[in-house]
């Protein structure tokens, strides 16, 4: 999507950067505000900003890094922006062009931008004893977050804006749980915020899902279905996995395992026990985790 209107009817030019380059730490996407309420007006300056930013792209080279595109890209924006009518313009602060700032406010007042602090945050997540699975959906919650915000630095969220990010959520049809993580996630990331100094208050602290019932059908696990089941086991796709995807499919079928404990299992974890063949689950293995106390226990094979 090139061409969008933000809450606040300003159109921007938004384009999401290929896969290559995410994994090389490049932002999930660019937005530039267009700095008009007009379609007719944003139509045609969307033309000349999205055709000179998809030029900054095709020009990336390996030895480029994120903030060096920032800069480059910062520059064509304002030079663009020289150039458009300034009876439909909206007043914005000019895009900086210096080096990325460590601080939401420096002397000469610039801001952090949210893209720049969730690399930030996330770089602080994988030094703790966080799995790579959490950091990951901890990156896709908040960049869903920031890639549907109207503003760009972090200074600027409101609770305002987290109150439709929350109305946001629920309009999309996700489960009441994925909702909540999504929630939590982006919370978390101001609370980073809050204590880096790059804004003063967590804009997400009021911002809540109501409780939903332990009855509610809604909320729910769909169960498997014996036909679902039957339909999986002889399923073309199926059979030609390999053996390694087969057992670990049956091993959570029939013993109730989750797919990461299924993945991790050792020879060591078959164990006899009054006389009976069975798996232990636990921790005790290289790379092995359960998900809680609870979740170390010993089953009897099928």
């Amino acid at each position: 999507m090139y061409l969008f209107r933000a809450p606040n009817c300003t159109y921007y030019t938004r384009i999401c950067l290929p896969k290559y380059l995410r994994d090389r730490g490049f932002p999930f996407d660019l937005k530039i505000s267009l700095l008009t309420k007009s379609r007719a007006v944003a139509i045609k300056r969307n033309f000349s900003v999205a055709n000179a930013i998809m030029k900054q792209l095709e020009s990336v080279t390996p030895d480029i890094e994120p903030n060096v595109l920032k800069e480059c890209t910062d520059k064509v924006v304002d030079e663009l922006r020289s150039t458009f009518d300034a009876a439909e313009d909206i007043t914005l602060p000019v895009r900086s062009h210096n080096k990325l700032v460590s601080r939401a406010l420096n002397n000469e007042g610039s801001e952090i931008f949210l893209l720049n602090a969730l690399e930030q945050f996330i770089v602080s997540k994988q030094k703790e004893d966080v799995r790579p699975l959490t950091v990951k959906q901890l990156r896709q919650r908040t960049a869903h977050f920031i890639t549907n915000a109207c503003v760009n630095r972090v200074s600027e969220v409101t609770s305002a804006d987290a109150l439709t990010y929350r109305d946001l959520l629920l309009s999309e049809g996700r489960s009441h749980k994925s909702n909540k993580d999504y929630l939590a996630a982006v919370s978390q990331f101001f609370k980073w915020c809050c204590l880096m100094q790059y804004i003063q208050t967590n804009p997400f602290n009021d911002i809540k899902l109501q409780n939903k019932s332990n009855n509610d059908g809604d909320s729910a696990r769909m169960r498997w279905q014996n036909s679902e089941i039957k339909a999986l086991i002889t399923a073309t796709a199926y059979k030609e996995k390999s053996d390694e995807f087969k057992w670990t499919t049956l091993l959570m079928l029939y013993h109730g395992l989750r797919s990461s404990e299924a993945c991790r299992l050792r020879a060591a974890d078959i164990e006899q026990d009054s006389g009976y063949w069975c798996i232990k689950i636990s921790d005790d293995g290289f790379g092995q985790r359960i998900k809680n106390l609870n979740s170390r226990r010993l089953l009897p094979l099928h």
